[in-house]
């Protein structure tokens, strides 16, 4: 498991395992979606007016997803220059880290 995060409101748990991330019913730990992502390196959420979105680092790129019923679905992605070590988000913005440096780049 490289991240794990609970979504309080959705009754989700978010996990990411082997460039692979699901959703589990927080309750019953039971999967209920799962997205197979080659080269995940790590993920960040987001609550922007009524719905959660979800952005996946992979080596070069950033996957941006919105929650939709039962799970997320792939609105848009970015190439990004260098692997992500760390991610944040804050408003609008993402805030990257990489191996020697930082980037923030707009949602």
């Amino acid at each position: 498991v490289r991240k794990i995060e609970a979504i309080g409101e959705l009754g989700a748990l978010v996990v990411l395992c082997d460039g692979n991330l699901s959703l589990h019913d927080l309750g019953t730990l039971e999967s209920t979606f799962h997205i197979s992502i080659d080269s995940a390196q790590t993920f960040v959420t987001s609550k922007h007016e009524a719905t959660y979105r979800l952005c996946v680092a992979t080596k070069r790129r950033l996957l941006l997803f919105h929650h939709m019923h039962a799970g997320f679905s792939q609105v848009r992605s970015l190439d990004i220059p260098d692997a992500v070590i760390c991610l944040s988000w804050f408003m609008q913005h993402f805030m990257l880290g990489f191996k020697r440096d930082f980037s923030m780049m707009d949602s």
